[in-house]
């Protein structure tokens, strides 16, 4: 066996001993690796500093990429289109003094109507509001003269419950007036001279007719203005509303009526 002196530092004597070592270890394990040559074991062992430096850029580009995935701000979130919401009835809620005359435009479409009618003699009225919002600001005992084309009142309620997705009305808030009526004693009974149209669900009485009787002679000394006329509605009997039944009462069991009237101007 050849000496090995440790002083001998240089790089030759490295690569020999490297040499001497990989011999030994190839010729014990012949059967199992085959040889290989130095020249071929030393170009693998030299890689040139180039290809070094080639082989780290991309390791220092993933790095940049990795930082520039970190320093990018999150997307912001997908916009989503809102579905469409249905449409909102909308309505004309006018302020209209007593004796006035206007119009509303109600829109069902998305909402029924919030009032309810009596069409009763030749007259439509507003005999309940379910919701101020959609009775369009109409009120209880408003006068409806109008639904689109129609003026009859049969003709109107019947439109109004159809529910068209526009309609156009033309209402009239009266201006009611007081009248103090007495019966006229004849014989044995006392006369109040008015024919009265109604139903049990009735909010208000209609005067169909004007007979012999209190009525008339009320009419004689009233003004043209607070004359009880035919198609007047009674609103109030000696302080009772919105029930007919009970203003029917109240007029067969009294002599003198304080009746609060409506009336609707003429067409």
């Amino acid at each position: 066996q050849a000496s090995i002196q440790p002083e001998r530092g240089s790089r030759l004597f490295g690569r020999r001993l490297d040499l001497l070592v990989k011999a030994r270890c190839s010729g014990m394990f012949c059967c199992a690796n085959p040889a290989v040559s130095e020249d071929a074991e030393d170009a693998k062992a030299l890689v040139p500093a180039s290809e070094l430096a080639s082989a780290e850029k991309p390791l220092e580009k993933e790095a940049e990429a990795e930082e520039q995935a970190v320093a990018e701000p999150a997307p912001p979130p997908q916009d989503y289109k809102k579905e469409e919401e249905p449409p909102v009835a909308e309505y004309t809620a006018p302020d209209a003094a007593p004796g006035s005359t206007f119009e509303v435009t109600l829109n069902t479409e998305a909402s029924p109507l919030g009032f309810g009618t009596d069409a009763r003699g030749s007259t439509l009225m507003v005999a309940k509001v379910n919701s101020a919002e959609t009775a369009a600001g109409m009120q209880v005992n408003d006068f409806i003269l109008k639904v689109d084309e129609e003026t009859d009142p049969t003709k109107m309620h019947d439109a109004l419950k159809k529910q068209s997705p526009a309609m156009k009305l033309k209402v009239h808030r009266p201006a009611p007036f007081k009248a103090s009526v007495t019966k006229r004693p004849e014989n044995t009974n006392k006369l109040l001279g008015l024919r009265l149209a109604y139903v049990t669900s009735s909010t208000t009485l209609v005067i169909t007719e004007i007979l012999e009787g209190g009525a008339k002679d009320y009419n004689e000394k009233a003004p043209p203005n607070e004359q009880i006329e035919v198609d007047d509605r009674i609103l109030d009997v000696g302080g009772l509303s919105g029930d007919a039944m009970k203003m029917i009462d109240s007029v067969k069991q009294n002599d003198t009526l304080e009746l609060t009237i409506a009336r609707a101007p003429k067409p």
